[in-house]
C-alpha cells in the first residue's frame, strides 16, 4: 500500500483534502512513526512532497493537509481561519484508521514562506 494518496474528509461541514504519503519501508509489524506537514502561506498540500526523502528513511506516514482558502492564498491559524484545529486532528484519526501509527512518534512540522 505505499504510495501517495490524495485524500478528502469533512470537517465541521466543510469538505477538506489532504496529502499522505506512505513509504515501502513502512510496515505493519510495528506501527510506524507519523509526520504531519502544515505548508507555508501560498503552498499546499503538495508542498510536503519534499520531505519524502525523511519519510522514507524513517519508514514514516507522511501527511500533509491542504490550508484552508484565505482569498487567494492556503494557510492555517488558530484565529480567521475555520477548523484548523479539528482538521488536523480529523486527518490523523482517520490515518490512524486505515495505517496505525505510533502516537508516541508523531511530528508536526511545516515551514512558513
Amino acid at each position: 500500500m505505499a504510495g501517495t494518496f490524495d485524500r478528502t474528509v469533512c470537517v465541521e461541514g466543510t469538505r477538506r483534502t489532504f496529502r499522505e504519503y506512505i513509504p515501502a519501508s513502512a510496515t505493519c509489524d510495528a506501527p510506524p512513526p507519523l509526520i504531519v506537514f502544515l505548508h507555508g502561506n501560498g503552498g499546499d498540500e503538495t508542498s510536503g512532497d519534499v520531505a519524502h526523502d525523511i519519510a522514507d528513511e524513517l519508514g514514516a506516514v507522511l501527511v500533509s493537509p491542504r490550508g484552508y482558502d484565505q482569498g487567494g492564498y492556503l494557510g492555517f491559524g488558530p484565529e480567521g481561519i475555520p477548523n484548523s484545529r479539528a482538521f488536523v486532528t480529523v486527518v490523523a484519526g482517520q490515518v490512524q484508521q486505515e495505517f496505525p501509527t505510533d502516537l508516541q512518534s508523531t511530528l508536526l512540522t511545516g515551514f512558513s514562506a
